[in-house]
């Protein structure tokens, strides 16, 4: 999963609203819509257990090679955050007893 494009630049000195909406961009536009939950869950973590300076480190090196693996912790992250709970369904649907 490609999770960077979120820092670059002359950006913040840590985690920011502008991080967090270009991390979930990318995210989102990677997995898609359905895994929107997957990529927020993601974030939440990493924002928890990882130091923004490693993420902007991980960043500059996913931009400079995208094929490049993801550290374990980022992996095992991504990894738990999949396997959770699965969200209730966010269209409602109506049943008809008979």
């Amino acid at each position: 999963m490609v999770l960077m494009g979120a820092c670059g630049g002359d950006g913040p000195d840590d985690y920011s609203a502008e991080t967090e909406a270009q991390f979930l961009a990318t995210c989102v536009g990677t997995l898609g819509e359905a895994e929107r939950a997957v990529c927020r869950c993601s974030y939440d973590e990493i924002v928890d257990d990882v130091a923004y300076d490693d993420f902007e480190d991980l960043d500059r090196r996913m931009n400079d090679d995208p094929d490049a693996e993801l550290p374990d912790d980022i992996v095992d992250i991504v990894a738990a955050c999949a396997s959770g709970p699965v969200p209730p369904p966010t269209a409602s649907t109506s049943t008809t007893e008979p």
